[in-house]
């Protein structure tokens, strides 16, 4: 990578390197987490079902939505603490 101050091809130190993609998967996680705590039948629900409820009682905005990837893992990750 090129330096954008000194333009070296050697490692200087200052060099702008990208940031990661953010993830929300430590927010789904709470969301989903909390919505067990009040309905442990939350697990059982289908991802997509799990979503819309989740936009519906105001955890994420309607424009914002979670993956239904993350609200897979958190479901995986309450239930496999359960056991």
């Amino acid at each position: 990578m090129v330096c954008p101050y000194c333009e070296c091809w050697e490692p200087c130190g200052r060099e702008v390197y990208p940031l990661p993609p953010y993830s929300r998967a430590s927010e789904v996680f709470a969301g989903v987490l909390d919505m067990h705590s009040k309905d442990p039948a939350v697990l059982s629900l289908d991802q997509l079902y799990l979503q819309q409820e989740l936009v519906m009682y105001g955890y994420f905005r309607e424009d914002d939505i979670p993956s239904l990837v993350d609200i897979g893992a958190a479901q995986d990750l309450i239930h496999d603490t359960e056991l």
